[in-house]
């Protein structure tokens, strides 16, 4: 049973993720809120086993870290943009830089409806260009300005029209919120025995994301497990006897300590979890690279 409390201490690494995140020029940008990586309580510690390449070594579960769902309908109109939201729907938690927020000039809890499109082919076609007010996407992000359980301002995120971005006063909208909900059974992270390279006897792990039960690539992971600086996670881990003679330990993949005790010449290896990963919100990382080109 997951207490609210244990919710809102997680909630407290958000700011550090959203530092992290870039930043949103003039587009009103808003981020979703960072999953929670949840071990997995079944993990063994301390009990040496012995893999093959390709094995999993541990599991987390992921948990959706903040579900809000509206008591009551609402309807909401800014610009060429309306929307309808049906009491039983779920909005999006978000976290919103501190240059969002002066533009909005609400404080509170951020929670955003589905993506506003144009409508109709022309629409889509002019929304985000050069001249227009507005993002490709924009979508209705209201606030519960005073934390008392009821949305009570909205605003359009992706407006670039600064009177557009200030958000306005709606009729008091109550709404539930659950923490750490889980999500399902196709989002998860493992760590598994990769490859032993039997030239050098190395030992590889990869840290791995699935979402819909396919599995996500990422440049690093960034998480905050023990409320400190914010840290990252590359996915790839290797061993070097050559340098570091077995057993090898890895501090901190994702909070856990896993040591490695060695491999045979088959690559069988050895393997003993220290400690389990530690309940953390988490972000994958892709580092997108653009290349322009100038000819002279």
């Amino acid at each position: 049973m997951i207490r609210k409390s244990q919710g809102l201490a997680m909630l407290a690494s958000v700011p550090m993720l959203v530092a992290a995140a870039p930043a949103g020029g003039g587009n009103m940008a808003v981020f979703p809120l960072p999953d929670t990586m949840w071990p997995d309580s079944a993990v063994e510690i301390g009990k040496a086993f012995t893999l093959k390449p390709g094995e999993e070594l541990m599991r987390a579960t992921v948990k959706q870290s903040q579900k809000l769902t509206l008591l009551a309908p609402v309807k909401v109109s800014i610009d060429k943009f309306t929307d309808e939201i049906a009491a039983g729907e779920e909005l999006t938690a978000v976290v919103a830089p501190e240059a969002t927020q002066a533009k909005v000039g609400g404080k509170g809890l951020y929670f955003c409806g589905r993506d506003q499109r144009g409508r109709s082919g022309l629409g889509a076609a002019l929304l985000g260009g050069l001249g227009s007010k507005f993002m490709p996407i924009v979508r209705f992000c209201f606030i519960d300005g005073d934390k008392d359980g009821k949305l009570d301002q909205v605003f359009l995120a992706g407006a670039k029209d600064q009177a557009l971005q200030k958000a306005i006063p709606i009729d008091a909208v109550a709404y539930k919120t659950e923490y750490l909900v889980p999500r399902d059974a196709g989002q998860y992270l493992r760590l598994r025995y990769r490859k032993y390279t039997p030239e050098s006897n190395k030992v590889q792990l990869e840290l791995e994301v699935y979402e819909d039960g396919k599995k996500r690539s990422f440049d690093y992971m960034l998480y905050n497990g023990t409320g400190g600086p914010l840290q990252r996670q590359v996915p790839y881990l290797q061993t070097n006897p050559r340098k570091i003679p077995y057993p090898v330990f890895f501090n901190n993949v994702m909070g856990a300590i896993v040591r490695v005790d060695g491999v045979d010449a088959e690559g069988n290896a050895r393997f003993t979890i220290e400690r389990n990963f530690r309940p953390t919100l988490f972000r994958p990382i892709s580092i997108q690279v653009r290349y322009i080109y100038i000819y002279i």
